[in-house]
This record gives C-alpha cells, sequence and structure tokens, in this order.
C-alpha cells in the first residue's frame, strides 16, 4: 500500500460512515498459546467501544511502511498457495474459522515476546489486519 491508499482507509475509520462490519481479535500469551479470542459485529458494539477499536486501528496506519506496515505481494505462481487462498477467503468473508487459522500463522511465525493482540477487522469486501 501506498500512502494515499493508507490515507483513504485511515479517512475510512469513523464511527459514522465506515463499512466494517466484524471484528475479530485474539489474545496471545508468552508461550504463543491463545488465551482467548472475541468476535463481534462493529454496529452492535457501544459507541466508545467501537470508537476505541477504530482508534487502535488508525494508530496501526500511522506507522512507517518497511518498519512496522508490510506489504505482502504474491508472485503468480504463489497464487494457487493455501497461504495466498487463506487471505482471499478472508477478504470474501471474514469467517470466524478463516480468521483463527490466519491468527495461528501469524503466531506461528513471529517472534515476539510476552504478550500480544492481533486484530482483524472486515470492512466490506476489505479485510485489514
Amino acid at each position: 500500500m501506498n500512502k494515499r491508499e493508507i490515507n483513504e482507509i485511515r479517512r475510512r475509520l469513523v464511527p459514522d460512515g465506515n463499512a466494517i462490519d466484524h471484528i475479530y481479535g485474539c489474545y496471545v500469551n508468552e508461550k504463543k498459546e491463545i488465551v482467548s479470542t472475541f468476535s463481534k459485529s462493529l454496529q452492535r458494539l457501544p459507541e466508545d467501544e467501537a470508537k476505541r477499536y477504530l482508534s487502535i486501528f488508525k494508530k496501526v496506519l500511522s506507522g512507517h511502511e518497511g518498519r512496522n506496515q508490510f506489504e505482502i505481494t504474491f508472485r503468480p505462481d504463489q497464487v494457487e498457495t493455501e497461504s495466498h487462498q487463506l487471505l482471499v477467503k478472508l477478504k470474501d468473508a471474514c469467517m470466524v474459522e478463516t480468521a483463527e487459522m490466519l491468527c495461528h500463522r501469524i503466531i506461528d511465525s513471529l517472534e515476539i515476546e510476552g504478550n500480544y493482540l492481533i486484530l482483524m477487522m472486515h470492512d466490506k469486501g476489505r479485510t485489514i489486519t
């Protein structure tokens, strides 16, 4: 994503007028074990809680490309891989099972000390992590 695309996403992260229909979260402990998960509809959350989630996503997008933002590109020969298919499935419909599979992939690939939270949101046709 370039800066213009990131700014467009940030503009969409407002309580009124966003197209976010779902949020999925996964709490991970220092042993790389999933402690808790949640799956919520943004429209059904109280306004203050929805604003907090939107604020978190905005902060994530305020980082720098290459430092804490990475674009995932796939070569034509990788399009049929399981990883690519998982991301396409998640983009098309934010299903809990698919989000859990992606969380496990993220956990296995990261070397982070301490506890952390993986958050995903589904924006009617786009998935932003």
